[in-house]
């Protein structure tokens, strides 16, 4: 009643008080739900040891929401080792008794392959069993098994990635040779396009000693991108995912982007699900996760789930380690803090690359490739203002510095004053005045900062 606010006013610390009375008389209701104000964190410190131990005790009595929860915690390592046997285990015991959750979670292990191998048929039972009892996760596990081996049936022979045991398909040179010409038409970025470069070295020769027998190292494409907003990481990375699609390492080299939101709920239970419909997207691809810290608020952070997508994100990558690549992104120190907050980051991410801030001169370069793309001709007069106003910005500059992103929403500025101007001044443009940056469409822009003096025209 308490919990629930149910004829008194809802009260977590009241509500835990008599869960622990109900539970130490062994009412196995009681101690599932202390159990859940412990996982929570609600009227008391989040404590997963804690919320174990009542799950036990409760599991214990055959009370089957416990048993299910229960194996969660073996399953994603929360107050206890990781153990995908014992989660297993206890789904068993749940899914027997008709518990959906437990039928549910027991399908996923089967779909995912924890602890055991991957087996599709026995993981669409459990999910039916489930998704009868409406189910609504479950029947969105169906739709992905019948998506994916409708995909699996498509995809030519030729095209499917290899397991480690056999060889892996020829890379394409001239694809590389065009990827590469891509990535050094960036502006700046030499030593990120040199690290991207070796990077590249390296894998095609562990391809080779792989496919000659000989012993390999092993390939780890996964990648940290350190750097301020705007550095190009997102660009980089999105040819970094077709070089090793040509390369044979990829199946289809796409890139997924998304960060905290897109994976991390806000109740028990649905960050495993986003989590994993977001990487059932980054499949045969890159997820590119923006700001990754944010996943991980602190050991002592309550009702936060960041933790939770971090322990899923890491199975997957071994599960699916032959056809996933995982970059996470953000600014140096945080990112430091992140990969030291678990052992598994630390190990699985072994590739780091710096993507600094472009100098004032690589601003103005971008600058002109926009105008230059967007068909446009800035006269040397006005692209001195540009540079005036991109070396304070740069001058001025913090850890939010935009880099590129500055560039373009000035461009955007710049271009949306001179429409004002022509439609303001000129009846009848001519092919010369739409494509023309003047001086009058940048001071508007300008600072009005006194020193150093702008240039006046």
């Amino acid at each position: 009643m308490y919990k629930n606010g149910l004829g008194v006013t809802q009260n977590d610390a009241q509500a835990v008080k008599w869960y622990r009375f109900a539970a130490d008389q062994g009412y196995s209701e009681a101690q599932f739900n202390l159990g859940l104000m412990y996982e929570n964190g609600q009227g008391l410190q989040q404590d997963y040891v804690e919320a174990l131990k009542w799950y036990r005790r409760a599991a214990d009595q055959g009370l089957a929401d416990a048993q299910s929860r229960l194996g969660l915690m073996y399953a994603h390592g929360q107050g206890v080792s990781q153990d995908y046997g014992e989660a297993k285990r206890w789904f068993d015991k749940a899914a027997e008794q008709g518990l959906p959750e437990g039928q549910r979670n027991l399908g996923i292990v089967y779909f995912y392959g924890w602890g055991i191998r991957p087996d599709y048929k026995e993981a669409s039972r459990w999910f039916k069993l489930a998704a009868e009892h409406g189910d609504a996760r479950s029947e969105s596990y169906l739709r992905e098994i019948e998506g994916q081996l409708k995909q699996k049936k498509r995809r030519p022979a030729s095209e499917r990635p290899k397991t480690k045991r056999g060889k892996l398909p020829k890379d394409s040179n001239a694809s590389l040779e065009q990827l590469f010409a891509e990535l050094n038409k960036m502006v700046g970025l030499q030593r990120v396009k040199d690290e991207i470069d070796q990077l590249i070295k390296f894998v095609r020769v562990q391809k080779m000693r792989h496919s000659q027998g000989l012993k390999a190292d092993s390939l780890s494409l996964h990648c940290v991108f350190f750097g301020n907003p705007g550095t190009g990481k997102t660009m980089v990375a999105r040819i970094y995912g077709k070089m090793l699609k040509a390369l044979g390492l990829l199946s289809k080299g796409h890139l997924v982007e998304t960060d905290r939101s897109g994976l991390v709920a806000g109740y028990v239970g649905q960050t495993e699900l986003k989590t994993d419909q977001k990487i059932s997207e980054a499949l045969g691809g890159i997820l590119f996760i923006d700001e990754a810290y944010s996943l991980f608020k602190g050991r002592d952070t309550q009702l936060d789930y960041g933790s939770e997508a971090i322990s899923i994100l890491l199975k997957r990558m071994e599960d699916h380690r032959d056809d996933f690549v995982v970059i996470v992104a953000g600014y140096e120190k945080p990112m430091a803090e992140f990969l030291q907050s678990n052992e598994g980051l630390k190990s699985r991410f072994s590739t780091k690359i710096r993507f600094p801030d472009y100098s004032p001169k690589e601003l103005v370069d971008i600058f002109e490739l926009f105008c230059k793309e967007g068909n446009y001709e800035i006269k040397s007069t006005a692209l001195e203002l540009v540079s005036y106003i991109l070396n304070n910005e740069y001058r001025d500059r913090d850890e939010t510095f935009g880099n590129g992103r500055l560039v373009r929403n000035l461009f955007q500025s710049i271009v949306r004053n001179q429409s004002v101007r022509i439609a303001e001044t000129i009846s009848d443009s001519k092919h010369s005045d739409l494509v023309t940056i003047l001086p009058d469409d940048v001071r508007p822009l300008l600072e009005k900062k006194q020193e150093p003096v702008a240039p006046t025209y």
